[in-house]
């Protein structure tokens, strides 16, 4: 009678003792677009916009598909400084001419090649 009397002190650990030998992990929730319930026959994808808009800070709008119907980014091509030639290059030394004549060189190396075929 003792033993009853025991177990039933502490009722939080009362069913909760795992098998020997299996790990659980804590999962955080994902931020995967959230599927509804499978029904019988149903999809587990998503629902697809194939008309879905990418709007940049700067106004430029394309049209791409997509399981979001609108999509809002700080930067695009069209005014990205990579894209549109305003790069700004921090040199040290030297090291942007020397790496511009090295890829000049190389391009040189490669005609020559092509040509000689």
């Amino acid at each position: 009678m003792e033993k009853d009397t025991q177990k039933n002190q502490n009722p939080k650990q009362e069913g909760t003792k795992k098998p020997a030998g299996v790990k659980t992990a804590k999962t955080k929730e994902s931020k995967e677009p959230k599927v509804a319930a499978v029904e019988e026959g149903g999809s587990i994808h998503p629902e697809y916009f194939p008309d879905a808009v990418i709007t940049c800070a700067c106004g430029n709008k394309i049209k791409v598909g997509s399981v979001k119907k609108e999509i809002n980014v700080e930067i695009c091509s069209k005014c990205h400084p990579f894209y549109t030639g305003q790069e700004k290059i921090l040199d040290s030394a030297g090291r942007v001419e020397k790496f511009k004549a090295k890829r000049i060189a190389a391009t040189k190396i490669k005609d020559k090649k092509t040509a000689a075929k």
